[in-house]
């Protein structure tokens, strides 16, 4: 054990085994009943109410002061260790999560008030202590990376040659329009005027480097997905063409094993696939040291997605876990939280979740533009800081998408506007969950974790574009989970990844 640390029972009790709260991600708690969640979902599509209700039973306050308590007890033993930055770290890190854990309280009872009168001084205070509390966890959205995220859009649409229902979308989402539903008008608003400079571009080249990276590191990954396509996938569409082809969930965990088995025979690191029914995402989940597969996820469809899936959640969240908590300073497993001077973030998860993003783009060889999936969740915060209920969020959302997936000429079809709804539904549902989502008046209330995917991804170029032809600088990335951009956190990774690869 490292000096630095001798601590009794601290590198212990910092594991997610012994305190899974290290680990906790609040959205875990706001999942809700699959078939209620659905029939919202279905309601909402067909125009039959104008916004979901969405429940939260997941959200345990006994469970949650339980947590509060253990972490209580990291921040008592944390200022008697020897290194002062890392106790530093472990303070910021359990109090950062006990925050989420009280947000998380006030999440259920905000809901609850809701349910009676919207207009009382007692909902109003609770919806600015969990607006508050969200904006110090999550951060809020940048007014410049709005303005980009529209002009982005914007100058998609008008790059291509649009049918009449192009031209009407396009219309429409700029200066904003006015809908029927379930016998109400809703108004919504545009985007024209708020427009600036796009997206960064030439994304592919920045990511030239990184991609022979991944290539080396993850080789074993790209042989088993051709592999699997060739011998089972390829066959099944042929002998079952009314199968939804692709890799299904069961394929997926197929491949999430042999992966595994292949990397770590014997389990040391404890990482286990297990198929979700309550989610429809693929996800790490750090305390229980898995990879979720949501039971109602759809099929991966090409062979170059699935290898990115891979690499975004067994090869950089799982590997950063198992590598970071290799080291003597276990919250390098787990997940920095700290200070930030100007221009940094406190927190590991933005640049990670970018970082992962931007490894999904740089083995995807079609990537030319930005993507409505990169843009749709920015978008739905924005509207909803705008003053957009759900509905409102939506119908600017889907528009969106479609001016961005339609190709030049192609004509807009019903299939394609009905693919870029369940899309921007999705997106719109993350960024709204935990708030009371039925309400047509409301004050600003949203789940802003979601800023880290573009935001990552922004600050994710940045770091690659500095390190220029490093390899090695990448490849440091999968050591731990840190923010290299944080120089109170990337000096916790020289001492503590960068001291240790060289003592070995």
């Amino acid at each position: 054990m490292s000096e630095q640390l001798k601590t009794p029972n601290m590198q212990e009790m910092l594991r997610p085994t012994v305190t899974p709260e290290m680990g906790f991600q609040s959205y875990e708690m706001l999942e809700g009943d699959a078939v209620y969640r659905a029939s919202q979902g279905d309601a909402f599509m067909k125009g039959e109410i104008r916004n979901p209700t969405f429940d939260y039973p997941h959200i345990d306050e006994q469970k949650l002061r339980s947590g509060i308590d253990r972490l209580n007890r990291i921040l008592s033993v944390s200022r008697s260790m020897d290194d002062k930055i890392a106790a530093d770290a472990v303070w910021d890190t359990a109090s950062y999560h006990m925050a989420e854990m009280y947000w998380l309280m006030e999440t259920k009872r905000l809901n609850t008030l809701a349910g009676t009168d919207v207009s009382s001084d007692e909902f109003l205070q609770s919806a600015q202590r969990y607006q508050e509390l969200n904006e110090q966890l999550y951060g809020v959205p940048s007014d410049e990376l709005i303005a980009n995220v529209y002009g982005e859009i914007l100058a998609q649409a008008k790059s291509k040659k649009l049918s009449l229902d192009g031209k009407i979308l396009l219309s429409e989402l700029s200066f904003g329009t006015k809908t029927n539903i379930a016998g109400q008008d809703v108004k919504i608003p545009g985007i024209l005027g708020e427009e600036r400079a796009r997206l960064p571009e030439n994304v592919q080249e920045k990511l030239k480097v990184l991609s022979e990276v991944l290539r080396e590191e993850f080789a074993d990954v790209y042989s088993l997905v051709e592999s699997y396509w060739d011998n089972t996938v390829e066959p099944r569409a042929t002998n079952s063409p009314d199968e939804d082809q692709g890799f299904n969930i069961h394929d997926m965990e197929s491949l999430f094993n042999a992966i595994h088995t292949l990397r770590d025979p014997e389990n040391v690191s404890g990482i286990s696939i297990v198929i979700d029914p309550n989610a429809t995402a693929l996800s790490w989940d750090t305390p229980s040291m898995s990879i979720k597969i949501g039971a109602s996820r759809k099929p991966i469809t090409s062979k170059s997605d699935m290898v990115a899936k891979i690499v975004h959640e067994y090869g950089v969240h799982g590997l950063r876990t198992v590598n970071g908590l290799k080291t003597d300073f276990p919250v390098l497993g787990t997940g920095i939280y700290s200070e930030a001077d100007d221009g940094e973030k406190a927190d590991y998860l933005t640049f990670e979740e970018g970082f992962a993003s931007l490894c999904e783009i740089a083995i995807d060889d079609s990537f030319s533009e930005w993507k409505a999936m990169h843009t749709s969740r920015y978008l739905a915060v924005a509207a909803a800081y705008k003053g957009a209920d759900f509905r409102q969020a939506f119908e600017m959302n889907w528009r969106a998408r479609v001016l961005m997936t339609v190709k030049d000429g192609q004509e807009i079809t019903e299939q394609l506007i009905e693919k870029e709804q369940k899309q921007a539904y999705v997106a719109v549902r993350r960024v709204y969950r935990g708030t009371p989502v039925q309400l047509a008046e409301r004050p600003v209330l949203t789940f802003n974790k979601d800023l880290a995917y573009l935001e990552g991804k922004i600050d994710g170029l940045k770091y690659l574009e500095a390190i220029g032809d490093d390899k090695e600088a990448i490849r440091r990335l999968f050591a731990g989970r840190f923010d290299p951009l944080n120089h109170r956190q990337n000096s916790l990774a020289e001492k503590y990844i960068d001291n240790s690869a060289k003592q070995r």
